[in-house]
């Protein structure tokens, strides 16, 4: 029987399906599994958890700042005397107190990690954090990775091949699904589509979509100036999402030439996202700077075709080119209004394309496949012991 202890962050959504799931597979075969929350950095979200999304898994939660986090995960190491300890938020400098701690008493660690070329690249501080990760890189076990670009990166970074396991980064794919399905033939999404109209009333014949926080990296000022090149009348852009950036890309939408076109929703709960995925005809995912984008598996399930920026870091492992979707350079108005344009006036496509994303979430982005990542990473630590 092994013990397997995993620290992150902060509780998050959409990774509570993915940790009852390892909890109870990791327990039906006679394992352990214990989750401890550090709790000392805020996230910019204002997710809303219920309580009962913490159950099926144990675990705890700790309050403070680094320093306080750092020594109640020490106490949580001794106390549950875990064979692997799994580290997964930032190769910060607590991460790397617990790993020296790790390798003192004999425990595996397994560090994952989101990291990709280009997020590491735009980082302003990227000589310093390059030293800074290398005990990291040297130490750590193995590494079980977000997706293609970020084992792409740990290998320009010198970690072994064989200490690499490429994982999948997911949302609850399978009841998204169904929950978007649902609002579809319901006619929920229907008659949400037909409270939107343009300035000379009649209704729009392609909805666009963004969801995601309204920060300067997310790329929401290049699908305004998209909306504006594309200057088509038919055509809406809803963008889902707060942000620091939010008044901003307001004013700058209303000063646009998109103007009437490009409507903002504010900030939405997790379970308020199906109906603006249901009623929706593509996402745009126009990342400037992306670890991954969770969004884009979120569309895939929904069934959208996806308009995504070369630069998310997720875009190499969800979006086929010409399959479920197309590719853009952000920052390149006339590109992306070409992408947006061709899936706009092309409702055969779209509906091809949206079935192929279905198809390609349903077949590799869901919670058992990330799960069974993170098992196969883990037996490669637990059976070498």
């Amino acid at each position: 029987m092994a013990a397997v202890l995993y620290i992150t962050n902060l509780p998050t959504p959409y990774r509570m399906p993915l940790y009852r799931r390892l909890a109870e597979e990791l327990e039906r075969r006679g394992d352990t599994f214990h989750l401890f929350f550090l709790g000392y950095a805020r996230s910019s979200r204002s997710w809303r958890i219920a309580p009962e999304e913490l159950n099926g898994f144990s675990h705890q939660t700790g309050t403070g700042g680094s320093v306080r986090a750092a020594l109640a995960a020490l106490r949580q190491m001794r106390r549950r005397k875990p064979d692997v300890l799994v580290l997964a938020w930032a190769m910060d400098h607590v991460a790397l107190l617990l790993l020296l701690a790790a390798r003192a008493r004999g425990i595996t660690c397994l560090v994952v990690s989101g990291e990709t070329p280009a997020t590491a690249l735009n980082n302003p501080w990227r000589a310093l954090r390059a030293v800074f990760r290398r005990p990291f890189f040297r130490l750590a076990s193995r590494f079980l990775t977000y997706g293609t670009r970020a084992t792409q990166y740990l290998r320009a970074c010198g970690v072994p091949v064989g200490r690499i396991t490429t994982g999948i980064n997911v949302v609850e794919s399978v009841q998204l699904a169904g929950r978007v399905d649902a609002l579809r033939t319901g006619g929920d999404a229907a008659r949400e589509r037909a409270r939107y109209r343009s300035e000379d009333g009649n209704p729009f014949e392609c909805h666009l979509l963004f969801v995601g926080y309204l920060h300067a990296e997310k790329g929401v000022d290049c699908c305004i100036a998209m909306m504006e090149r594309l200057n088509d009348p038919g055509t809406v852009l809803h963008v889902v999402g707060s942000g620091p950036d939010e008044s901003m890309l307001r004013s700058m939408a209303h000063a646009s030439g998109a103007r009437g076109r490009i409507l903002f929703h504010g900030y939405r709960q997790v379970e308020e996202l199906p109906l603006f995925y249901a009623m929706a005809d593509v996402l745009l995912v126009p990342s400037l700077v992306e670890v991954f984008g969770l969004v884009l598996v979120e569309g895939a399930a929904a069934g959208l075709p996806l308009a995504a920026s070369r630069r998310a870091g997720g875009t190499s492992d969800v979006v086929e080119e010409g399959i479920n979707g197309v590719t853009f350079e952000p920052a390149d108005a006339a590109e992306f209004a070409a992408c947006v344009a061709r899936l706009a006036a092309d409702p055969g496509l779209r509906a091809r394309m949206g079935a192929a994303s279905r198809r390609i979430a349903m077949e590799r982005f869901t919670i058992d496949r990330s799960a069974a990542c993170y098992i196969a990473a883990l037996d490669e630590l637990i059976i070498s012991k």
